[in-house]
């Protein structure tokens, strides 16, 4: 039991140095995260959302299955989007690294 614990920190710290190394060093991220010279307006646009993630086109609540499928049929090729959203901005690296580790 002891040396299955050991191995398992120890492989969670190798994981966690190769992630971070891949964002902060390697070019593997580079392009993982677009600048849009509209970023102001889409932020504008979306004050006063909850914090979370979302989906657009999405699921409004109370939609059934035959629905869904009519939506996506009609989506099909346009665009679409996923948000992370956040109201306010923090700089915490080590609720980050801890939430990595």
């Amino acid at each position: 039991m002891k040396k299955t614990l050991i191995a398992v920190l120890i492989g969670a710290i190798i994981l966690f140095a190769y992630q971070a190394l891949s964002w902060m060093v390697s070019p593997v991220h580079k392009n993982s995260m677009k600048y849009s010279a509209n970023e102001q307006s889409v932020l504008e646009s979306m004050s006063g959302m909850q914090d979370g993630m979302y989906m657009m086109p999405g699921r409004p609540p109370g939609t059934s299955e035959s629905e869904l499928r009519d939506k996506a049929d009609e989506m099909m090729g346009k665009p679409w989007a996923m948000v992370m959203y956040h109201s306010s901005m923090e700089m915490n690296m080590a609720k980050n690294s801890l939430v990595g580790l």
